[in-house]
């Protein structure tokens, strides 16, 4: 599962969720694989981390890098990456793991690519820095993806996109 997080209405922070649309709109997954807007949302997410065994989540995540540094974080380091939180969805997104682990039900692998914000402030706009880390950020998708046997690749013919996608 693909997992696009993010607050839209908070420029950079809306990210993950940018990300996913660019994916729905552009992109061909084979096999198919299911997308998930998240979008804000934190409890809430509970089942769906239940019912998969490898998530890939994209989000704005704080971080003492430059803006529109792209980190790819696995596993148990994304709890400690999750510290710091930018909105109240990582908190929630905090508690989810710490509820699965807690409940030994942890997916078997869990990735998380992260982008340095530039600005996060009332704007339904991505900063010139996080839009110029896009392409990285897509790299860095079909890259784990492949590790997983699932090859994205940009469609030639409109109407050809990933599967399974959820808002």
């Amino acid at each position: 599962m693909l997992l696009g997080l993010g607050n839209l209405l908070l420029g950079d922070e809306g990210l993950g969720v940018h990300v996913l649309r660019r994916l729905v709109a552009g992109y061909h997954c084979e096999p198919p694989i299911t997308l998930i807007d998240g979008g804000t949302a934190g409890l809430e997410l509970l089942p769906l981390f239940r019912d998969h065994a490898r998530i890939l989540m994209i989000d704005a995540l704080d971080s003492d890098r430059p803006p529109g540094t792209v980190s790819l974080i696995r596993d148990q380091d994304i709890r400690r990456a999750l510290e710091v939180k930018l909105t109240l969805h990582h908190l929630g997104l905090a508690e989810v793991l710490a509820l699965l682990a807690l409940l030994d039900e942890m997916p078997a692998e869990l990735v998380l690519i992260g982008v340095a914000p530039q600005r996060m402030a009332l704007d339904l706009e991505l900063s010139p820095a996080i839009t110029a880390a896009i392409p990285a950020v897509i790299a860095a998708l079909q890259s784990v993806l492949a590790g997983w046997g699932v090859r994205l690749t940009r469609s030639p013919r409109k109407g050809s996109k990933c599967a399974g996608a959820q808002t």
